[in-house]
């Protein structure tokens, strides 16, 4: 199985739904399931990154939960180049006894 994933334009208006990366390797992201969905979640830059000067992190309560997927960073790095609004909203969550996904609603307002 494969996941189709297009390549989203950081142009104001548009949005798209993705899972977050690395939710097993934070122990707040058990916090998800607890979350109403339309809860808003920050995203943060880290272009000290290693592995990624496109990293961005996503934290609750000011707290490293999981990070957005490789291949929607750049993305939305350009929008705040761009002077973009950025926007991440719980979209859903699918567990099973333990978080197994987390979707997120990433919109340009």
């Amino acid at each position: 199985m494969f996941e189709f994933i297009p390549v989203v334009k950081p142009e104001q208006g548009t949005s798209f739904l993705t899972d977050l990366a690395g939710i097993s390797f934070y122990p707040m992201s058990a916090e998800f399931a607890r979350m109403p969905q339309g809860t808003l979640l920050e995203l943060v830059g880290n272009p000290a990154n290693s592995y990624d000067a496109f990293t961005v992190e996503v934290r609750f309560a000011g707290v490293h939960v999981a990070h957005i997927k490789r291949v929607h960073n750049e993305c939305i790095v350009r929008a705040w180049s761009a002077g973009l609004n950025v926007r991440a909203e719980l979209e859903r969550i699918r567990a099973n006894g333990t978080l197994k996904e987390v979707l997120v609603q990433i919109s340009y307002p």
